[in-house]
């Protein structure tokens, strides 16, 4: 083989393991993008799932509109949060702790019964601030 196609061939798989390496760099940083924005994600829902907890322990000590109005805001926060979120890849095969939040949260403000269609899981019943008699 002549030096010249030798170094052709070289150069040839030079550029293509710099093209693998830029494609696994680039296929890195979307996935620690993703991972990041599914990390605030969850944040935010967590967020508003403590501020719902506080909001309906504070309501029944005070019975006040400004509670209510405050739990009706962060619930359809919540509600709009958890209709954003996705299951996708196989770490979310049969997990359907998700969809038990979606259907709860929806059905939280009517006080419907909510619960998952897995049998291991126990029905609960939602009240919201609003639907409690203050008197």
């Amino acid at each position: 083989m002549r030096i010249r196609t030798q170094l052709r061939l070289t150069m040839a798989i030079a550029f293509g393991v710099v093209l693998l390496v830029a494609g696994l760099a680039w296929q890195s940083v979307n996935a620690a993008n993703e991972a990041g924005a599914e990390q605030e994600r969850s944040r935010t829902v967590a967020r508003h799932a403590t501020a719902l907890l506080l909001l309906t322990q504070e309501y029944p000590r005070y019975f006040e509109e400004r509670v209510a109005q405050q739990w009706r805001e962060r619930h359809s926060a919540l509600v709009v949060e958890l209709s954003q979120a996705t299951l996708s890849g196989p770490e979310w095969a049969g997990l359907g702790g998700l969809a038990v939040m979606r259907l709860a949260a929806e059905q939280c403000g009517t006080g419907q019964q909510a619960g998952s269609e897995d049998e291991g899981v126990e029905r609960f019943h939602v009240v919201s601030p609003g639907d409690a008699d203050p008197g």
